[in-house]
């Protein structure tokens, strides 16, 4: 009788213990990102008016106007209804207001504006204005942007093959549907690196596939379900070998 109830509570825990693993996440995808500003290193923040646009300057920690940097122009994320403004839309803007070090050797420019819809020769007024304005390194210029600023970055890339032509590496994030004479020019993207992100359950997933296809970009699936894509801009990240600005910087003319 002992024997048979000592198996049978072997099989239980056994039971118990498959159960367990299979429920468990996978490896890093629940690491919770700890989002704490490195006292160590702050970078300054501004609130400055470019071009008639708010917005945030993230300068690095020790900016010197005398080095150069590399440049990001990171747009918020949301949709055509979801303007808001830079205190409360989400994506780089918002790990920057938490004095989060993106990056030691990168210029953070982060514009809004009432609809969250910049054009691309707006987008590249960002840029002469930035260079002429900070100590800027112009082989190493950078674009993001999450939905909407996702679509504002493919707008830009799409819209003269010299727009591409300038950027150093660019990493939309599940951009929302273009037009059609954008889509058309998909293929003046492949001037520069491009690097699309889209999560693997949205609606959008297979025009984003499409996107990447006719741009020769590195298309990056994440999942979802667990990263949401304010995870997918911390610099905390651990869900990739490299985060989203490791994976831009990489990259210089």
């Amino acid at each position: 009788m002992k024997r048979i109830i000592y198996v049978l509570c072997f099989a239980l825990l056994a039971f118990v213990t498959s159960c367990q693993k299979e429920l468990a996440p996978l490896p890093g995808d629940d690491e919770p990102v700890v989002e704490i500003p490195d006292t160590t290193h702050p970078p300054t923040l501004l609130r400055v008016m470019i071009n008639g646009d708010s917005a945030l300057v993230q300068l690095p920690y020790g900016y010197n106007e005398n080095r150069k940097y590399a440049l990001l122009i990171g747009f918020a994320g949301g949709s055509k209804t979801e303007s808001g403004n830079l205190d409360t839309v989400g994506g780089v803007a918002v790990k920057i207001r938490k004095g989060l070090t993106i990056d030691t050797n990168l210029i953070v420019i982060c514009p809004q504006n009432a609809t969250g819809i910049f054009g691309p020769a707006t987008i590249n007024n960002f840029f002469n204005t930035a260079i002429k304005k900070y100590a800027v390194d112009t082989t190493r210029l950078y674009l993001t942007g999450f939905k909407l600023g996702g679509q504002n970055v493919l707008n830009y890339l799409s819209d003269k093959p010299a727009y591409a032509a300038r950027i150093a590496a660019a990493a939309p994030v599940t951009s929302l549907p273009l037009d059609s004479v954008h889509f058309a020019q998909l293929s003046f993207a492949q001037q520069t690196k491009v690097l699309l992100y889209c999560g693997k359950h949205n609606n959008l997933f297979k025009v984003n596939k499409l996107y990447a296809d006719l741009m020769n970009a590195t298309f990056i699936i994440y999942n979802d379900n667990r990263i949401s894509f304010s995870k997918l801009y911390s610099p905390r990240n651990r869900f990739f070998d490299l985060d989203i600005y490791q994976s831009m910087l990489q990259f210089k003319k």
